[in-house]
């Protein structure tokens, strides 16, 4: 039962920093974009 419960907070927490690094990908583009222009 701790297993499973390690694996899916593991997993979540996997997915929280992938979508934080996208957030941050897309808005340094942003960033990058409005400095150009």
């Amino acid at each position: 039962m701790l297993y499973n419960e390690l694996n899916v907070f593991l997993l979540n927490s996997k997915v929280h920093i992938t979508f934080v690094d996208m957030a941050q990908h897309l808005f340094g583009k942003l960033e990058l974009r409005r400095t150009i222009n």
